[in-house]
């Protein structure tokens, strides 16, 4: 099995910790190269993890430095990606501070991070929820550094690629860039059966993911300029894959300017050919803005594998014949500050020691709460469009087109008013479960969600006919991550910002899904059916929301 996915089936759940967010100096201290790498232990109410800070030679506190995160692949760790990369050394001469999260055997028996699972996919929980956390504490850790916030990026390996893209979408609010090497677009996969076949075949529609992306974004929506590396000759995470990476991220950005960048995959605004001296040929294209500032970046290293592109021997899946990846990212992290602010000089004042680090209390956000909805089965169903009655009390649910040509919709139904009165929405995701094996054409396009206005459907929250064509309190208020293609496969839909205003916290909220497409009028059945709340077992859908 791959490197990216070796031995995952041994997941552990995270412990959830109630205690506030504090940083724990853990006594060990190493010199790199003349900086120094200390490890700590971030603890939060999404979970724990270690991480290291190198904190380069010559650095003052006081003086404003842009931030790296380095997200590691997998059975890598901090030290390791660090000596590989090389960014410790680069901190050294251009002064920015290098963080490390590290994940472990403990969550994932090859301390790969998990990409591929939806808890650890939304803003507010999981692995996003820890690595926003952790670069939140070094940022407000003042007394040993002075961040600038509007340089604070991510960049990841593998599958800390894949993770940095999920950062991207989830936190953008925090990152201004992201540097994706041989990762997976958003949302990719959702289970580990569907991770390897998107490393190998790539994930659901770039399009569609893009538009995934920014449902995720919620109210912190922005531009997010990408990085990609991609070896052509990669075969534990296809070339395929770099180029859903750039196409997701077209869309994403697309929507977060509210369609004002209009890029092109096949119309890069430049295209560049390099050869490293003695080592590989590349491609590096890139796509601009109307104002002609770069959003997307783009290095195809040909005959390159699954490596670290112009990374050290001293490292673990390195490639020094290759560009170096490091200076590419830093280049392009230091031309793509958040909110547009000038660049920060680099300090060229008198060395001093670098500072011991501290116990020092650090501020705590407010706390972020998650609860599980499962439907309910007294008002799930679906609906036909002109005749029949609303099907209920069934296992299971329709939507897709009839052999008659009729459009079939699916009413889910959820008791919200669990949610306590008064909390803000962070984020909200609808899970359905496939019920059927049955072929599918799939030629309906995607599946979205409605949801209700504040009352339900038609007024109420019974399952009627009228649900049907009834006014929707917002139509589309996202597109589930994937059609699924077997039994018990699931499907995610993170419901955009704008509809949580109809997340009713006095009563219920009820969701209308159905594919985009009503019917092709072909007079063929191309119906695929959900588990309903009806049938009381392990997949019966849900509405996942974070609050505080």
């Amino acid at each position: 099995m791959s490197k990216l996915l070796r031995s995952l089936t041994a997941l552990v759940a995270l412990v959830l910790m109630s205690a506030l967010m504090f940083t724990v100096p853990f006594m060990q201290r190493a010199h790199a190269s003349s900086g120094t790498f200390t490890q700590y232990t971030y603890n939060g109410s999404a979970g724990s993890r270690p991480y290291y800070v190198y904190t380069p030679a010559n650095y003052q506190v006081g003086t404003a430095v842009p931030m790296i995160v380095m997200l590691h692949g997998c059975t890598q760790n901090p030290t390791d990606f660090a000596n590989g990369t090389q960014m410790n050394a680069l901190a050294d001469q251009k002064q920015f501070i290098v963080v490390y999260p590290q994940q472990t055997s403990t969550y994932n028996s090859s301390s790969c991070w998990n990409w591929f699972q939806t808890a650890d996919q939304a803003r507010g929980s999981g692995e996003p929820a820890i690595i926003a956390g952790i670069a939140q504490t070094v940022e407000q850790t003042t007394s040993q550094w002075t961040i600038d916030s509007n340089r604070v990026y991510v960049a990841g390996m593998s599958a800390g690629a894949a993770m940095s893209v999920i950062m991207g979408a989830t936190y953008p609010d925090i990152f201004a860039a992201i540097g994706v090497h041989s990762g997976l677009e958003y949302q990719a996969a959702t289970s580990l059966t569907s991770a390897t076949t998107a490393q190998s075949q790539g994930g659901p529609s770039p399009t569609q993911q893009g538009q995934a992306a920014y449902n995720a974004m919620g109210s912190a929506a922005r531009v997010v300029p990408t990085i990609d590396f991609q070896g052509q000759s990669d075969y534990t995470v296809y070339p395929v894959n770099g180029d859903q990476v750039i196409q997701q991220w077209m869309q994403t950005d697309h929507l977060a300017s509210n369609s004002t960048y209009n890029a092109s995959f096949s119309s890069p605004s430049t295209n560049t050919n390099g050869q490293v001296s003695g080592g590989y040929s590349y491609t590096v294209q890139t796509w601009n803005n109307n104002s002609g500032s770069e959003i997307e970046e783009y290095w195809k290293i040909n005959s390159m594998g699954h490596a670290w592109s112009g990374g050290s021997t001293s490292g673990s899946y390195t490639d020094p014949k290759g560009p170096s990846a490091t200076n590419a990212m830093y280049t392009f992290f230091m031309n793509h500050p958040k909110n547009g602010q000038s660049p920060t000089p680099t300090p060229t004042s008198t060395p001093t020691t670098t500072p011991t680090p501290t116990n020092t209390p650090t501020p705590t956000p407010a706390p972020t709460h998650s609860i599980t909805l499962s439907s309910l089965a007294a008002e799930d169903g679906y609906i036909y469009p002109n005749d029949g009655v609303p099907m209920g009390s069934l296992a299971y649910l329709q939507a897709g087109s009839t052999s008659l040509n009729q459009a079939e919709v699916s009413i889910v139904s959820f008791d919200t008013s669990k949610i306590p009165a008064g909390s803000t929405i962070v984020s909200a995701t609808l899970t359905l479960y496939r019920y059927d094996p049955y072929y599918y054409q799939g030629d309906l396009d995607s599946i979205s969600a409605d949801i209700s206005p504040l009352g339900g459907f038609n007024g109420n929250n019974a399952l009627e006919q009228a649900d049907y064509n009834a006014s929707a309190g917002q139509a589309n208020v996202g597109y589930f991550n994937a059609v699924p293609t077997q039994t018990n496969q699931a499907t995610s839909d993170s419901i955009a910002s704008s509809a949580f205003p109809y997340i009713n916290l006095n009563g219920h909220t009820q969701f209308r899904v159905h594919f985009q497409k009503a019917t092709n009028n072909t007079y063929q059945m191309d119906v695929m059916d959900f588990y309903s709340g009806d049938s009381a077992g392990s997949y019966v859908p849900v509405l996942t929301v974070q609050y505080r």
